[in-house]
């Protein structure tokens, strides 16, 4: 298989199991090249053995993390020197879905995703490189042109049906971006929300939601300036057919 650095290319393994009527586990695997990519077609190589190939030259990772992002991404490896590398991006998701009963279920989520050889934007490297335009850097350690950019989360939803007309919810997320490519900052964030449905007939939908958000490591609200916000906002939503 040949990866083109100019394209855009998603590949993924996905499954999923039912288990009884109320739990519903599902996994996958994917990789796939973003625009951010700068160097000349690349080949995929090993035979995806985690262990199969050894750590990219200067890239700020741990061996053991270096070498399960390599197995993600289909062990890919660049013809080319390590200054003209193909940007890989890979994921590996994880839902679970829950019925207590008629009235009450939840929701679950987790995954992980990285990109590899992203652009260092930290201004602690000389002649840094430029990301691509609508691309994001990411903050790598000092001297490193590129790193790994990687991020997980997890995200539950707990819902409460009142009424086929009314219900209400509760959600907390908890997001990790390690090396700020994802939003901006390097930090972990969390997220606790109040939600409620309406329905008014069978076309009209109002869905308020209450929420509190903070940053955990340093301020990445509101420009850099705050650590946290208090949101509240509504939609209204006419549907046109049922």
């Amino acid at each position: 298989m040949r990866r083109f650095a100019q394209g855009l290319k998603i590949a993924g393994i996905a499954a999923a199991m039912l288990l009884g009527v109320t739990i519903f586990p599902q996994m996958a695997l994917g990789d796939g090249e973003t625009a951010n990519s700068a160097g000349p077609e690349s080949q995929v190589v090993g035979n995806g053995v985690p262990w199969a190939v050894a750590p990219q030259e200067a890239n700020d990772e741990p061996v053991a993390f270096e070498e399960f992002s390599r197995w993600l991404d289909g062990i890919a490896a660049t013809n080319g020197s390590p200054k003209d590398p193909t940007a890989i991006t890979g994921s590996a998701p994880l839902t679970w879905y829950h019925k207590f009963n008629s009235k009450w279920h939840m929701a679950t989520e987790a995954w992980y995703m990285y990109e590899r050889d992203v652009p260092n934007v930290a201004g602690n490297v000389v002649d840094p490189i430029t990301p691509e335009i609508g691309a994001n850097g990411a903050f790598c350690k000092t001297g490193a042109l590129r790193c790994t950019a990687p991020e997980y989360a997890i995200v539950n939803y707990v819902n409460r049906e009142f009424s086929s007309k009314f219900m209400m919810g509760f959600r907390s997320d908890f997001l990790d971006d390690k090396k700020g490519q994802r939003t901006g900052f390097a930090t972990k964030y969390t997220e606790n929300t109040l939600y409620a449905t309406r329905y008014i007939g069978s076309t009209i939908m109002l869905r308020p939601e209450l929420r509190f958000d903070d940053s955990w490591d340093l301020p990445a609200y509101n420009g850099g300036r705050a650590r946290n916000q208090f949101f509240f906002g509504m939609d209204l939503i006419y549907k046109f057919w049922t």
